[in-house]
């Protein structure tokens, strides 16, 4: 299941075979099969077991006959331990995709059951916080220790952690209470463009996002787009150079929002408060599913293309840094990349949730979060 789980995160699901699993440990195919029946079958298991390990940390945390305060330290103690030892801790945020219907039930339940537990860890310290705002914090703390792949052998595994808790304990003082600006402005696209091309496209992203790019053919984009599959190929050579189009596209309006955006601040925290409110902005509306779709197929292009998106997520990236580089000369380079990677990803992390979504101030709440993440320490 581990080095299933390594294959996974590095090539993607669909592009690992049952012998690529077996070599990785030294067995041949069929030996494999006394195991597990296929390939799935240890994708469901090695899920079921990362969100296990979660489990395992809460209960013992709970367990403990410790002062609330106390118990809380431990978790995020030992969470950090968890994520910072085992790259593949956290998989399932990519892969979970796959499971069968059942299994997804499964999954759902499990994932339920340990956010359950990290809420009860956290009202115990914090008896007086509401509890749909503990909630949201829960979420945003788990995120946060979920997004430690891009730095986590950039840093000491010392600090790594004392980052970690110092981010995670920002959240948990959140006062969110304070939120008042409204979410109405942010919900599903209405219109469907009338160009060929842009249809396609947008057809397309809404499949990649529900169904994965291994998950729908470009018959099936045709026939959503409400056109011959001629059409789609005169202006496509194909289902990856679509893909292409669409992360290229996304990851381009990214840049070009946010500059157009930041010609107006006046100062440094103008321009990171622009930063933060222009991300979320996007990620509450019709460029969300983007989001989602870089984390997950990104790896199913060529290699060339791959690289090209990644060097401009880099660059969007960089301009976050700089930014608060400029708000917080004092922090060190990599900490102020550590925070805004973890910022990034809470915010992708809870626009999918339909739950939080649905929250009237959660656009204002998101950046009161990422705002606690980033100023997070003291410098």
């Amino acid at each position: 299941m581990e080095a299933a789980a390594r294959l996974f995160r590095e090539r993607g699901y669909h592009n690992v075979s049952i012998d690529d699993v077996a070599a990785a440990v030294g067995l041949t195919g069929p030996a494999l099969y006394r195991h597990f029946r296929n390939k799935h079958q240890i994708l469901a298991h090695a899920l079921t077991e990362q969100l296990g390990a979660v489990e395992a940390v809460a209960t013992r945390a709970l367990a403990m006959g410790a002062e609330p305060e106390d118990r809380v330290t431990f978790f995020l103690s030992e969470l950090g331990e968890l994520v910072l030892e085992r790259e593949e801790a956290l998989l399932w945020k990519r892969e979970r995709r796959h499971l069968s219907g059942d299994e997804r039930i499964e999954f759902r339940e499990k994932l339920r059951a340990v956010l359950a537990m990290a809420l009860k860890i956290f009202r115990s310290a914090y008896p007086d916080r509401r509890e749909t705002d503990l909630e949201l914090l829960s979420w945003s703390v788990l995120s946060v220790y979920s997004n430690v792949r891009e730095y986590r052998e950039k840093l000491d595994p010392g600090r790594a952690r004392e980052l970690l808790e110092v981010m995670a304990r920002a959240i948990l003082a959140c006062a969110l209470e304070a939120a008042t600006s409204g979410s109405e402005t942010y919900g599903p696209v209405l219109r469907t463009p009338q160009g060929r091309r842009e249809r396609i496209l947008s057809t397309a992203t809404r499949l990649f996002d529900a169904n994965g790019y291994n998950g729908i053919g470009i018959e099936g984009i045709a026939s959503e787009s409400e056109m011959a599959l001629a059409t789609v190929y005169q202006n496509f050579g194909g289902k990856s150079e679509i893909l292409n189009a669409v992360l290229t596209r996304g990851a381009e309006g990214l840049h070009y929002v946010t500059r157009h955006r930041l010609g107006y601040a006046k100062d440094p925290e103008g321009a990171l408060d622009t930063i933060v409110r222009t991300y979320i902005e996007l990620a509450l509306g019709p460029h969300g599913p983007l989001l989602r779709i870089v984390a997950s197929d990104l790896i199913y292009l060529p290699d060339e293309q791959q690289q090209a998106i990644r060097k401009s997520e880099r660059e969007y990236v960089d301009e976050w840094v700089a930014t608060l580089r400029e708000v917080l000369p004092n922090i060190p380079v990599v900490e102020a990349r550590a925070r805004v990677q973890s910022s990034i990803g809470l915010v992708a992390d809870i626009t999918p949730i339909a739950a939080m979504c649905s929250r009237p101030h959660i656009a204002d709440e998101l950046r009161i979060l990422v705002s606690a993440v980033l100023r997070s320490g003291s410098f």
